[in-house]
């Protein structure tokens, strides 16, 4: 399984500074260890496994092999129930929640195969494909969401995307704690199976988990500048799921230089980088 995408750049002034956005308008000067980090508000547990007796909800984006569940027409019950690593870093904050999961008919049939049931039956018919979303967060529900539609797709990689409400949410997690994913479906076309999938990637399309917009964490860093002008470094992963979420670190020490100046155009600045050490 790949390791999740995750790079922190700290790029380190000898003034003190890290890379900043903005300075306010009261203070147009960047002062000695002035930290600002930009944080990515995206946040993904996925579903990975073959089948839905190995699925299980990482953090790792998944290795882009496709798993799934095929659902025999009148299929009504649940799909599976797993959980998250436990959480080692604990967080309060009001995040937007939403679950997806893609589907396409299974039977190599026409994609007209449910709406000619929906439409053309002598007497009322429903040819929906309906699947459910429960997320716990420490044995409590914190989202249910269902999404009923007609599936029309036929392949994998035109798979219909199946996303929940996004919901906001205020959510609080406590070291222990563990995210719980259940999925559940009710699949009323007669005419196909269809299959419910996750695991690939990278397309949206083939894959499937938990989406939070909100900012989960802020890593902490300190900063010395010694008596021989030389940076002394401490960086603190305070992640959610720890230090297994970084990738690489990469930093930079340039300068001298100004106050007011962020960053330096001119690589004779640039004094010292990570190439062949470690934080």
């Amino acid at each position: 399984m790949a390791n999740r995408a995750i790079s922190i750049i700290l790029l380190i002034l000898l003034a003190g500074v890290i890379a900043a956005s903005t300075v306010s308008a009261q203070d147009d000067s960047y002062k000695p260890g002035y930290i600002d980090w930009e944080v990515n508000p995206v946040e993904q547990l996925f579903v990975e496994g073959m089948t839905e007796t190995s699925a299980v909800l990482q953090r790792e984006r998944p290795d882009q092999t496709e798993g799934g569940i095929s659902l025999d027409p009148l299929f009504n019950g649940e799909i599976f129930t797993i959980q998250s690593q436990p959480v080692q870093t604990g967080f309060s904050q009001t995040v937007k929640m939403t679950v997806f999961f893609s589907v396409y008919l299974d039977d190599n049939v026409g994609p007209e195969t449910c709406f000619r049931q929906q439409t053309t039956s002598l007497q009322l018919s429903d040819a929906t494909t309906t699947l459910t979303y429960t997320v716990s967060l420490g044995g409590e529900q914190i989202y249910q969401e269902s999404v009923t539609e007609i599936v029309d797709e036929i392949t994998s990689g035109q798979a219909m995307n199946f996303s929940g409400a996004e919901n906001e949410i205020n959510i609080t997690a406590n070291p222990g704690d563990v995210f719980t994913l259940s999925l559940s479906g009710v699949h009323n076309c007669l005419g196909s199976s269809v299959m419910v999938q996750w695991g690939g990637g990278p397309e949206p399309q083939n894959s499937g988990g938990i989406i939070m917009i909100g900012t989960l964490y802020q890593p902490e860093m300190r900063m010395i500048l010694d008596e021989a002008n030389i940076a002394h470094i401490e960086f603190e992963p305070l992640m959610p799921w720890g230090a297994t979420d970084i990738r690489d670190i990469k930093w930079e020490i340039w300068g001298p230089l100004k106050d007011f100046e962020k960053i330096s155009l001119s690589n004779d600045n640039k004094l010292e980088d990570s190439t062949g050490k470690t934080l």
